[in-house]
Order: C-alpha cells, then sequence, then structure tokens
C-alpha cells in the first residue's frame, strides 16, 4: 500500500475517507467534518458518558457511615513547600489503600475506618455502597453520599433528591461499629427514625427487593408446632429488602415501642450470630485483617460482641414511657430463643409491596408471614415461656426437707429441652420452687400455711430469681405462677386450691401443671 499526497489508496473494496457517509449529528461521538469532508472523531470523555449501561451491582445503604473522596483529599492535602505531590502506593480502591491514608496522616482513623469497610463491601464488584451521615470531617464522594441527618423527617426525600428515583437498596444497614446506650443513642437514634423514615423506605418504593422466586425462602413450621397446630408458624424471609439493626437496648426498645406501624410493613425476626453472612456490612468488614483493624484503624474486629448484645439485666433497668411499658419490653424479650445468641434485628419488607406481586401466583389463601402480614417471627409461642433454670453445681439435688427420693430421681434426668416442661409428676418448675424456699431465703420469699408470701420483691428479682430461673425476672415468675393456678390474695401471698388446708412442701411438690 502507498501514500500520495494525502490520498489514500486501499485495496478493492476499501472505503476512503473521502467516500464515507456524513456523520450522524445526532450521535455524540460522531465528531465533525473538515472543510475537505475528512472526518475527525473526538475522543470520548468516559467521565461525561451520562448514558450508561445498567448494573446488576446490589446498593447497600449504610447510615452512620461517611465515604471519603480519596483524590480530592490527596490532591488537596496540605503539604510543607517545595515537596512533591503526594502518590499513594495503593492507587486502586481497596482496604490497603484505607489504611496506607491512615498511616500517612492523610485520613483520620474514623474516615479510614468507614473507607476501609466501604472498600471490603465493594471488594467484590457486586455491591455499591451509599452512605448518609452528618459528620463534617473531610470531603465525601458526593455521587454516593449524603450529608444529612436520617432522623430528619425529610431524610427519603432528600435521598430521593440527591440520587434520583431509580436508585434502589438491597439493605439498609444501620451501622454497629460505634454506637455506646445512653444518652448517645437516644440523641442519634431518635423514634422517628424508627416509627417513620423505616416505613418510609417501603412506602418511597426505595428497596430492590430481587426476584419473588429466587431471593425468598419460606420457613415451614417445626413438628412441634405442626402437632399443636400453631398459627404464624411458617413465615417468609429473604436477605433482600431489608433493614438490619444493632440488637442493642436502645433499638429493641424502640422496635418494640414502634411495633404497631413497623408490623404494617415489616416482619421483625432477631438473627444470631451464625446467620450473619446474610448482613452484608459486618460480613465485608470481617474480611479485613483483624490485627491491621486494631492497630491502624483503632477498633477490634467483633465490635457486635460489645455493643450488640442484650442481657436480662438491661432489660430489667427499663421504665415505662408513653409508648412501651417495661411489661411489653420484657415479655417479648422473653419470648427470644436463645437471646444471648442474637446480635442483629432483621426488618424485612412484605413482599406485598414488590413491584411484581400483583402479577404473581404468590397470593396466599390464608395471610402469610411475610408476604402480605408483618409482625414477628421466629418467636417462642407464648404457651412454651417458663422460666428455665440456670445451670449450677447442685443440678440434681433437692432440697434438703423437701425432697422425696422420687422428685430426686426426676431432677437427675431431666435433660430436656428447658423450655419444655416433663411429662413428669413433679414439674421442673415446682422442683426448682422448692429449692427457692429453703428457709435460708425466708426474709425475702417464704413457704407459710397460707401460702408462697413474697416479703421483698426487688431482693427476690435481683438476688434469687436469677440463681434458679432463667430469664430471672419478678414479672415472668409471678406470670408461671399463675400459669401454674397460684393466685394472690393479700400481702403478696400466692396460694393455690388444690393444696392442703395447710400448704407446705410435700404438698407443693404435689401441684401440676394440668
Amino acid at each position: 500500500m502507498s501514500f500520495s499526497g494525502n490520498k489514500r489508496k486501499g485495496a478493492p473494496g476499501d472505503v476512503l475517507d473521502e467516500e464515507r457517509m456524513p456523520a450522524d449529528p445526532a450521535d455524540p461521538a460522531a465528531g465533525t467534518l473538515r472543510a475537505g469532508g475528512k472526518r475527525v472523531r473526538k475522543k470520548r470523555d468516559i467521565n461525561a458518558w451520562t448514558v450508561s449501561i445498567p448494573t446488576n451491582r446490589r446498593n447497600i445503604l449504610c447510615l452512620g457511615m461517611s465515604y471519603p473522596h480519596v483524590d480530592w483529599v490527596v490532591r488537596n492535602f496540605k503539604l510543607p513547600k517545595n515537596t512533591k505531590p503526594i502518590v499513594l502506593f495503593n492507587q486502586e480502591p481497596s482496604v490497603e489503600q484505607a489504611i496506607e491514608l491512615v498511616r500517612r496522616n492523610i485520613l483520620n482513623q474514623i474516615d479510614g475506618r468507614d473507607l476501609a469497610r466501604i472498600n471490603a463491601l465493594e471488594a467484590d464488584n457486586d455491591k455499591l455502597a451509599y452512605t448518609v451521615s452528618k459528620e463534617q470531617a473531610a470531603v465525601w464522594y458526593e455521587k454516593r453520599h449524603l450529608h444529612a441527618d436520617f432522623n430528619s423527617r425529610n431524610l427519603v426525600n432528600q435521598m430521593v433528591l440527591k440520587w434520583g428515583k431509580t436508585v434502589r437498596f438491597h439493605q439498609v444497614i444501620l451501622d454497629y461499629f460505634w454506637s455506646p446506650s445512653g444518652s448517645w443513642a437516644i440523641k442519634s437514634w431518635q423514634r422517628s427514625f424508627f416509627n417513620e423514615n423505616i416505613p418510609n423506605f417501603v412506602t418511597h418504593k426505595l428497596f430492590n427487593f430481587g426476584s419473588l422466586d429466587k431471593d425468598t425462602t419460606l420457613v415451614k413450621p417445626s413438628a412441634a408446632s405442626k402437632k399443636k397446630k400453631r398459627k404464624d408458624s411458617t413465615y417468609l424471609t429473604s436477605d433482600a429488602a431489608v433493614v438490619y439493626l444493632p440488637f442493642s437496648s436502645h433499638c429493641f426498645r424502640q422496635v418494640v415501642a414502634c411495633y404497631e406501624n413497623l408490623s404494617k410493613f415489616y416482619t421483625i425476626a432477631f438473627l444470631k450470630k451464625e446467620d450473619l453472612d446474610e448482613h452484608t456490612l459486618w460480613k465485608a468488614t470481617n474480611t479485613i485483617s483483624p490485627s491491621s483493624m486494631q492497630v491502624w484503624l483503632a477498633k477490634s474486629i467483633d465490635q457486635e460482641e460489645k455493643y450488640c448484645k442484650l442481657d436480662y439485666s438491661e432489660i430489667r433497668g427499663f421504665s415505662d414511657d408513653e409508648f412501651a411499658t417495661r411489661e411489653d419490653i420484657i415479655n417479648i424479650f422473653n419470648r427470644i430463643a436463645e437471646p444471648d445468641e442474637v446480635r442483629m434485628i432483621k426488618l424485612m419488607a412484605l413482599r406485598k409491596y414488590h413491584p411484581d406481586y400483583p402479577s404473581s401466583n404468590m397470593k396466599p389463601d390464608k395471610p402469610t408471614l411475610g408476604i402480605d402480614k408483618g409482625g414477628y417471627v421466629g418467636l417462642i409461642h407464648p404457651s412454651e415461656v417458663v422460666l428455665r433454670r440456670t445451670p449450677s453445681p447442685t443440678d440434681g439435688i433437692v432440697t434438703k426437707k423437701a425432697a422425696t427420693k422420687e422428685a430426686a430421681t426426676i431432677t437427675n434426668t431431666v435433660d430436656a429441652d428447658p423450655l419444655k416442661e416433663s411429662n413428669s409428676a413433679v414439674p421442673r418448675f415446682i422442683l426448682s420452687l422448692t429449692e427457692l424456699l429453703d428457709r435460708k431465703n425466708r426474709k425475702i420469699i417464704e413457704l407459710l400455711p397460707d401460702g408462697i408470701t413474697i416479703h421483698d420483691e426487688g431482693r427476690l428479682e435481683t438476688e434469687l430469681l436469677p440463681n434458679f430461673f432463667t430469664p430471672g425476672s419478678l414479672l415472668n415468675f409471678k406470670n408461671v405462677l399463675r400459669k401454674y393456678k397460684f393466685r394472690r390474695t393479700e400481702n403478696k401471698t400466692y396460694t393455690h386450691d388444690a393444696l392442703d388446708k395447710d400448704m407446705n412442701v410435700q404438698s407443693l411438690l404435689q401441684i401440676n401443671k394440668n
């Protein structure tokens, strides 16, 4: 092939520049035509390309976190005079890049920690992190950070204005990495967030529900529930269109207080630590080296063990307010199976709000939890909530003067689920009750001829009940007494119609639940 002047002589069939069709003016990449007819193609600016191919990456909304703008922070970092511009060793977004920024004092530890966890979340290229906070420290990545108070009643409107109506979230996560209880939680996580903004995520269609068929799981009732023909045993669950909250005293109290509104849009479950893999932020965080997190980012990797655990001693300290009573909170807590294993509260949006639901075959004959009915799922049935005795070195040993040989034998052989009563002649609650009524405790609770008399409710709840029953609440103890048909008389005394005229330990052992 040879060239003569500015003309090209190609092989037969080649289309010369002068012979090409005029550029389509509607094509932004077509370029312009010179006077001589030769087209000059403009270089495409990738960053200015607004018409994009839709992504399949799932959006994760992280509340209480910030997304630092690395390029801007590095470019505008103040350096001494005659110093060369900063060049990062880790150019690509990564956990290592976030740690480098902290080690070189370009970001503080809080912003570096947020950036490391966000980069870990996006590392597999299948998720995009969006953040909301009102922090002021660094300059944020404006495309995916909203500077706002997520307690504000205008939160959803601000999100739509910032990101548009097409951005929908697979999960909404309230960050658990720094969530102390007390006044901080009350001020930072207000009732408006739980009672208004969380429902608004559904009503304003901000969730990506995924597929009705592939992204949902139907949890069927256990054999025991089937046998007893329990209602609400079957429910639908998913890790799409969910809100995750820390299992803290404040969040738990707010969920109970806002139940009436939340249950219109969500099911409420309690996620154990063995199931935390579905929590995308927790899973991403745990891919970071624990030593790097501790040394450079100033936090241990397992913050859920510090901020997302709730025990009965905290619940017992609650007081009534205008939205929830102490009794309501305790009753729900007592129905959680293995509360010491729970780490998150999971709110799943009902599938009836799925865009494809009206045309699907999912509509059940009866209301089903997770589809068209909200509320608590996975809780112990109220009839099974029995005071459970805590393990102790004296297990299997009955009170010296109280136990018969038969009762002692039964106690030694009981290994069943503590939530279920045995079919023995002497129920375990009664056996434990006889131990509680030992004479050494008579200043607190005493067995008298006319019944069981509680002399000091405060000491009974704080000193004795936790040693004999789990959960050891006074309210739960009284509820179970009523279940065994004890009736309260004057002076905080509980008696039983089936007993002898004079109540004693021997007659107490004759009481059966039925």
